[in-house]
């Protein structure tokens, strides 16, 4: 989805897109840049609202985050709750930020669907290509770390950044090792 479209692609195409991004970026020694976004508490509006309200809910989300992208850029809704956006042409990583910040905010501005004001937040991660990594799955692994990561310490965001993965793999080693320790 551009920033004009309404409705975001599928899984699929989102692969394939991820795909045709590092092909590009690989000829023209160019980089992108994969945002993930996960909707806070989504469950809970399907759940005390219904699903109809849910999907009016990611429409309206996926319009807000399409006008604030680039002609070039792409929106996927990849999973019930969660969107991506492929940020194409980033010449510096600050993009990455203000595009997040952006897109963040215009998420949780209050939306009145059907006669309710609701109010949906999200948290993002983020990663580039080819700085975060070499091929499509380690670049969904970076984007989802970075995501996991902003997600545990509380942020609203984190762009990925390989020493905190690499400490978070020690801890929870540490946290795995503790726990077979004491059953045995």
């Amino acid at each position: 989805m551009t920033g004009k479209s309404q409705q975001a692609p599928s899984r699929q195409v989102y692969y394939q897109q991820l795909n045709r991004n590092i092909s590009v970026c690989r000829a023209n020694n160019s980089r992108f840049a994969l945002l993930v976004f996960n909707l806070q508490k989504f469950r809970e509006i399907n759940i005390y609202f219904g699903h109809q309200l849910g999907d009016a809910v990611l429409m309206q989300v996926a319009e807000r985050i399409g006008r604030i992208l680039r002609p070039c850029d792409m929106l996927f809704n990849i999973g019930s709750d969660e969107f991506a956006v492929l940020l194409t042409d980033v010449k510096t990583p600050r993009l990455i930020e203000m595009a997040t910040v952006k897109i963040l905010e215009a998420i949780s501005a209050n939306q009145e669907i059907e006669g309710n004001v609701l109010s949906v937040t999200a948290v993002a991660g983020a990663a580039l290509f080819p700085d975060h990594a070499d091929d499509r799955d380690d670049l969904l692994k970076s984007a989802d770390a970075a995501l996991q990561y902003a997600r545990a310490q509380q942020l609203d965001y984190f762009i990925f950044d390989a020493s905190v993965q690499i400490k978070e793999q020690r801890w929870s080693d540490l946290k795995n090792n503790l726990r077979h320790a004491l059953d045995n």
